[in-house]
């Protein structure tokens, strides 16, 4: 069975921010399935932080759309600008501290993450 999808090139979508822990998460993308993905488009308020956490079983990556970031992962900083990206395996700790800016990331996971039961360990 063929599927066709007509879209619009002039048409805009509003999804609702989620708030959480102080970011405004909106779920853009989602594959459900054993596996599963799904992609949220993050901002992050300026000097944000976050303490440090890990994810027991999902994997996370960043990819940074605006403002400067320093993510911490597994004790190494690292200073991501627009279009840099980042990779959190499951289990390893990281932090994340937005700069003198909002900045508005890309953050993907797999399996899928929902916000409302997340896959998050507080260190």
């Amino acid at each position: 069975m063929k599927r066709k999808f007509k879209v619009s090139q002039n048409s805009s979508v509003k999804i609702k921010a989620i708030r959480y822990g102080g970011l405004d998460l909106r779920r853009v993308w989602e594959l459900a399935g054993t596996a599963g993905i799904s992609a949220y488009h993050v901002t992050m308020p300026a000097h944000y932080r976050h303490e440090t956490i890990y994810h027991a079983h999902t994997h996370e990556w960043f990819y940074v759309l605006s403002g400067t970031t320093t993510v911490t992962v597994d004790g190494k900083p690292r200073r991501l600008r627009p279009g840099s990206s980042i990779y959190m395996a499951p289990g390893v700790p990281h932090l994340v501290r937005a700069g003198k800016e909002p900045v508005k990331v890309l953050a993907f996971f797999s399996p899928s993450m929902d916000i409302a039961k997340p896959d998050v360990v507080k260190i």
